[in-house]
Parts: structure tokens; C-alpha cells; sequence
């Protein structure tokens, strides 16, 4: 569904489907032990991570786990009061419906070091940083239609 229907209604700017899209493909790789698959996943968390930061710490405090240090320090996840109202809403409604998936012992490991490689792309100024930024400035200047 998602890969025919992302390019003609854009799923992949809705946090909701850019998380669950990353987490369904790691299980993925947990079924499979693909190296490629296990590649394609983290790609897409980093891409999630990276387009809509909200979530991580939201996230993170449902699921009661505590935040490494590093992402604690870096702003990028900690200045998301910019972001538009829709954007947040839209994350806090993700986090809300779906924070259980998130708690599966065998994800943290995954999330840590998806986490700490997305830390340090922010670091190193890596140009999809401000290219999300962007984008979260630009876009979600409201809900999308049926969102309720």
C-alpha cells in the first residue's frame, strides 16, 4: 500500500507512516536477517528521525525509557515549539495511538543507534537537516482533510 500510494498522495510527509513505514520494515529484518533490509530500515528511521523530531522525545517518555544524554543535548530534538500546530498534532496523535509498538524490548537497541547516527548527521551539518526544517516550516499549515 505504502509504496504504491506514497508517491501520488506524499504518505511519507505524515509522521504516522514515516515511523510505522521504519518500524514495519524492521521487523522486516527481524523475520528475514537481510542485511539489506535491515539497511532500508534504518534509512527510513534516520529519514523519520530527521523529518519529524517531535516524536523521539514524546515517544520516548511514553514508553517510560529515558533519553541518552546526546539527544538531550541537541537541540534539534528539543526545539520543536516552531513547529506548526498541525505538524504537532499530527505527532502527538502517532505517539498516543501507536507508543505500545514502540516498546518492544528488541526495538531499543535499533532506535539507540538510529538515534545516535541521526546526533551525529546533526553534528556534521548533514544538508537534509536544514532541507527538514524547511519543510516542516512550509508544509502543515493545516490538518489534512480527513484527519478527524
Amino acid at each position: 500500500f505504502y509504496n504504491i500510494s506514497n508517491p501520488s498522495r506524499n504518505l511519507s510527509q505524515l509522521p504516522n507512516f514515516a515511523y510505522s513505514v521504519a518500524l514495519a520494515t524492521f521487523q522486516l529484518y527481524q523475520d528475514n536477517h537481510n542485511q539489506a533490509t535491515l539497511d532500508q530500515a534504518d534509512s527510513l528511521l534516520q529519514d523519520a528521525l530527521l523529518s519529524f523530531p517531535s516524536v523521539l522525545l514524546a515517544l520516548l517518555d511514553k514508553c517510560s525509557i529515558e533519553p541518552d544524554p546526546s539527544v538531550i543535548a541537541c537541540q534539534y530534538f528539543l526545539d520543536t515549539r516552531s513547529d506548526p500546530a498541525s505538524l504537532s498534532t499530527l505527532a502527538t496523535l502517532y505517539v498516543t495511538r501507536c507508543y505500545h509498538c514502540w516498546k518492544e524490548p528488541e526495538l531499543l537497541p535499533w532506535l539507540e543507534r538510529n538515534v545516535s547516527a541521526v546526533v551525529t548527521r546533526i553534528n556534521n551539518n548533514d544538508p537534509r537537516v536544514a532541507e527538514s526544517r524547511n519543510e516542516r516550516s512550509t508544509r502543515y499549515q493545516g490538518l489534512p482533510r480527513n484527519i478527524h
